[in-house]
């Protein structure tokens, strides 16, 4: 996409601050030309987006990710959705990771254990259950794992459900 007179690459006003205690995601509809936004708008309109979004501390971010996000499970799912808007605005590395795999969202969501560590025998378990049975690991399987631990991590600490 290219830059439009006055308005950055997304149809976001140049002056545009999403920090503002005044935002309203109308503010960044312009006229309706800008496909993202109009997607973004249909979320933000979400009660759990409207709640959650004053409260990030980089809704930039988050509403990039946001535009991104293509899966309905996770925009169906109050907790997922939640969970995602938190990385989105805490770790641009772990708001890609949610993007390629929306499903750990959803997973970790589903468990409903962030209140609890996982014990070592745990997370032996899991790692077993993520990697092929039938040879050994790839690299790239060994870092999808740790990846999603470290989302889950990254969610209870910023969650407060535990600290680093």
């Amino acid at each position: 996409m290219g830059e439009v007179e006055g308005e950055a690459v997304l149809g976001v006003p140049e002056d545009f601050d999403a920090r503002s205690d005044d935002f309203n995601a109308d503010s960044i509809a312009g006229d309706g030309r800008y496909s993202v936004i109009t997607h973004l708008n249909t979320i933000i309109e979400d009660r759990v987006v409207q709640a959650l979004l004053p409260s990030l501390p980089n809704r930039e971010d988050t509403l990039q990710f946001l535009s991104r996000l293509e899966d309905p499970r996770v925009l169906a799912d109050t907790t997922a959705l939640r969970y995602a808007l938190t990385i989105f605005s805490y770790s641009r590395f772990l708001g890609e990771a949610v993007i390629r795999y929306p499903e750990w969202v959803l997973e970790i969501a589903e468990a409903k254990d962030l209140h609890r560590g996982f014990l070592p025998e745990e997370y032996e378990e899991q790692l077993r259950a993520a990697l092929p049975a039938d040879g050994v690991p790839r690299p790239v399987d060994l870092a999808l794992f740790r990846r999603k631990q470290m989302l889950r991590i990254v969610l209870r600490d910023v969650l407060k459900y535990a600290d680093l």
